[in-house]
């Protein structure tokens, strides 16, 4: 077979050129499969292969993987091959000494022969160790690990790679060492890292793969004497329970900003590795939680509970005990899970909590949570007034007998109703069976959840309901001043610890032998954390040998590239998604109406959650996600943010957001408009901020800042209002964006008695309008000014401004600001006791 790369004629069954080392391969120019040299057709797609190969056909070109994928092909290549991805990997590099003596003192043709032989026997130990033979270059030998699938163990079977690689220099030794002087032996360096990668494979250095991690092996090697193999604290980490390891003085390495002190590898560890970790249990937090299930039954008397701990430590796990606790007892249990991203709308904590009590399914329409809402009134649940409440709750829009009166009602006295009613729900259904009520990842939670918390940990003395939160340590929402909202009401906080090793043990007996040499080491890596822990445990069936990956990054990408190309194409797209996803929006990623999710359940790594799904933990998710090239993440958040339109303003802002999207700023306002639309005025306010620090245009940046003023606003904080519309004026471009901001600054200034400074405001904000022709801005501003007028005592200047306006609003057809309008000219009519012409204006 001629070489693709220096054309060299080769015997028919060499796999590598015996001119230049490069891969013999030959590869389908069709499917990218591997044929036989001999073969015809391609035995995988039925492609003619009668044409000589092409070096295009040996080597595809590494360049593919620089391309953006267009949005029909962000996870896969013109042939359904990935096109790259972001992977933890373990990298090789092993030189050989005295290849240099053999090439001055051997005939070409011999020197040829035996490294021919040394270059096959390590592609066989690389292969059969779970790595790739990535490239040759000249006696250097490039192999990887966990590329293109990886395995729970990639460091340790790099390094036991490297050492059979060293013993076959010292096998072929002898029968060359006489000759030329000096002993064949080999040097090896070993890196663990990020690597980006085009998962390629045709062991001539096409398998295009970037990134520190490589560069850090290389110098690695370099540095590397004969028969030692070195390895970077990262790699040392991840193989320390398996091999003897020696720190060296930390090095200068070329290219790297700081000094690394490698480990060089003495050899194989013998025994049980001492020195572990002790492990701190959490069967005094059970016995406690049982007392006070106990002491709520026979008091009737609640409790809160605050469950805290680190990612994976198994604070979920705990909450199930802990529920299984509560129902034998009697307790009947409602639950709701704060997100971080993902599904948005309605799927809240406590409107979860909420639908839970009224019995509603997830996923059900309006007119079933309308009529749950209705029959918890008249069955004296909740009283009529709570009615508009409980809607917004159950997000069912106000039928038009409330609409008007919610309407009317500043913000801070919808939010009372709320968590007025929430609360007034727990009690309820508490005086018939005592409840657990369950509030997960409130480190995720927004404001709003907190003083729903708050309220409900205040009433829990009068009520036999128990409430349990769960929240990481980083981050922990709930505060002096949050503590302090609650009236000084009792809160039991556990902080969990790793599992105790009889712990860890119980728990991997419920998958094998919890004595096994597997299960041993396995629960000495996980070092207490349970969800490590679980995954290790749950590749058992899979492993090669007794061993374990050192992080989750690992644990996902070996699970991961088990499944089909499909499946695996489908997770790595739910994963932009977030933790919780909807089928139909990843059937419209990957452009496949009829997915399902089944083999991602099989495998463990999703779950059902009512209609939509979840993945089985965040970390699961985070670790698929990473995996993800930036630029396929981009493109599919692009695709999920053309899924949201229309339907979800708030997800289509956050992916187009996380799509470095241009439109992000301007679709962050849109949905912040929508929030407000609803009376959600702190998301909307936060929204909007987010859309400011994306916001690059002046134009986008003047209408995201008078948002912000206007909801500030709304939410009664009136000198933050002005200040934020001082920004937009100083940042305004012309007479319309300075006469909204004038305006902005007179209505704050109105309600603060800054009378004359909001006049002089509103004199340059008409001089504007006048100059643009902004009718409607005439109508608006004149309004104010008469609203001004009114508590200044200056009636007939009242009077006067709101016919102004008036007369504005219907030049501009809008019914809106006629009607404030002739509010106004009623309350001024009023005042000087011309009742009767206040009847006359109301009544036209």
């Amino acid at each position: 077979m001629d070489c693709g790369k220096c054309g060299h004629s080769n015997r028919a069954e060499a796999r590598f050129c015996e001119g230049c080392g490069a891969s013999l391969e030959r590869l389908c120019p069709s499917c990218g499969n591997a044929v036989t040299a001999q073969a015809t057709f391609c035995d995988a797609c039925g492609h003619s292969l009668s044409a000589k190969a092409t070096p295009s056909e040996i080597q595809p070109p590494a360049a593919q993987a620089e391309e953006t994928p267009s949005p029909a092909t962000a996870l896969e290549g013109e042939r359904g091959q990935a096109t790259g991805e972001r992977r933890q990997a373990t990298v090789l590099f092993s030189d050989l000494s005295g290849y240099t003596a053999m090439n001055e003192k051997l005939d070409p043709e011999e020197v040829q022969d035996i490294m021919g032989r040394i270059k096959s026997e390590a592609v066989k130990i690389v292969e059969e160790h779970g790595g790739i033979v990535n490239q040759f270059v000249g006696d250097e030998v490039l192999a990887l690990f966990g590329i293109p699938a990886a395995h729970k163990d990639d460091p340790r079977r790099a390094v036991q790679a490297a050492l059979e690689l060293h013993k076959l220099a010292k096998r072929v030794s002898p029968e060359v060492e006489e000759r030329i002087g000096a002993p064949l032996r080999m040097h090896t360096g070993i890196n663990t890292g990020l690597i980006v990668t085009n998962l390629r494979d045709t062991r001539d250095g096409t398998y295009g793969i970037t990134g520190d991690t490589v560069n850090t092996g290389a110098r690695l090697k370099v540095l590397a004497k004969d028969d030692t193999i070195l390895v970077s604290p990262d790699t040392q980490r991840e193989i320390a329970a398996y091999f003897e390891t020696t720190a060296l003085e930390a090095r200068e390495l070329k290219g790297k900003g700081q000094p690394m002190a490698p480990f060089r590898i003495v050899g194989e560890m013998r025994g049980q590795k001492v020195g572990q970790q002790g492990f701190v249990g959490r069967q005094a937090e059970l016995r406690q939680f049982a007392s006070v299930i106990e002491a709520c039954l026979e008091s009737g008397q609640g409790q809160a509970v605050y469950v805290r701990g680190e990612a994976g430590i198994g604070k979920t796990h705990f909450v199930e005990e802990c529920r299984r606790i509560a129902v034998k007892g009697g307790f009947a249990c409602h639950s709701g899970l704060t997100l971080d991203f993902g599904i948005g709308k309605g799927r809240d904590a406590i409107r979860a909590i909420v639908r839970s009590m009224l019995g509603i399914a997830p996923g059900s329409g309006k007119e079933i949570r309308r009529a749950a809402g209705q029959q918890a009134i008249a069955g004296g649940m909740l009283t009529a007034e709570m009615e508009p409440y409980l809607n917004d709750l159950l997000d069912y829009h106000q039928p038009p007998e409330w609409r008007g009166i919610y309407d009317a009602m500043d913000n801070d006295t919808r939010n009372r109703g709320k968590r007025a009613t929430f609360v007034g729900l727990v009690k309820a259904i508490s005086a018939h069976t005592p409840l657990l009520v369950v509030v997960e990842d409130l480190h995720w939670a927004q404001g709003l959840a907190l003083a729903h918390l708050a309220e409900l940990t205040k009433a829990l003395a009068e009520a036999p309901v128990v409430l349990i939160i769960t929240s990481r340590i980083e981050g922990d929402p709930l505060d002096a001043a949050w503590r302090a909202s609650t009236g000084g009401a009792p809160l039991l906080t556990m902080d969990l610890a790793p599992l105790r090793e009889s712990e860890a043990l119980e728990m991997a007996g419920e998958f094998m032998d919890a004595t096994s040499r597997f299960a041993t080491n396995c629960i000495a890596r996980a070092e207490g954390n349970p969800l490590f822990l679980e995954q290790l445990l749950r590749n058992a069936e899979q492993a090669e040998e007794d061993a374990v990956p050192g992080s989750v990054q690992s644990l996902v990408l070996a699970r991961m590239d088990r499944l089909e190309a499909h499946d695996k194409r489908a997770l790595q797209a739910a994963s932009i998604l977030g933790q919780r996803f909807g089928l139909d929006v990843l059937r419209h990623l990957i452009e496949s109406p009829a997915y399902s999710c089944d083999e991602l359940i099989e495998h463990y790594l999703v779950r059902p959650e009512g209609e939509d799904y979840m993945f089985a933990h965040a970390l699961i998710q985070e670790g698929v996600y990473t995996s993800l090239l930036k630029t396929t993440r981009r493109e599919l958040h692009r695709r999920a943010a053309e899924r949201f339109t229309g339907r979800d303003p708030v997800l289509r802002a956050e992916h187009l957001a996380r799509a470095e999207d241009a439109q992000a700023p301007q679709a962050f306002l849109e949905a912040a408009q929508a929030q407000a639309a609803e009376f959600r005025y702190e998301s909307a306010l936060q929204l909007a901020g987010r859309g400011l620090e994306l916001a690059v245009e002046q134009g986008q940046q003047f209408a995201l800042t008078c948002f912000q003023g206007q909801m500030l606003q709304d939410l009664g904080s009136i000198p933050e209002s002005v200040e934020a519309y001082g920004k937009a004026l100083a940042s305004a471009a012309g007479d319309v964006q300075r006469c909204h901001a004038w305006i902005g600054m007179a209505e704050g200034m109105r309600v603060t008695d800054q009378y004359e400074e909001a006049l002089k405001n509103l004199d340059s904000a008409e001089a504007a309008a006048v100059q643009a022709g902004l009718t409607l801005e005439l109508a608006q501003l004149r309004h104010l000014r008469g609203n001004i007028y009114f508590p200044m005592g200056n009636l007939d200047g009242c009077l006067e401004q709101h016919e102004q306006a008036m007369e504005s609003a219907r030049e501009a057809g809008s019914s809106y600001y006629e009607a404030r309008a002739l509010g106004g000219l009623g309350d001024a009519y009023y005042m000087r006791g011309r009742m009767s012409t206040a009847y006359d204006h109301f009544g036209r």
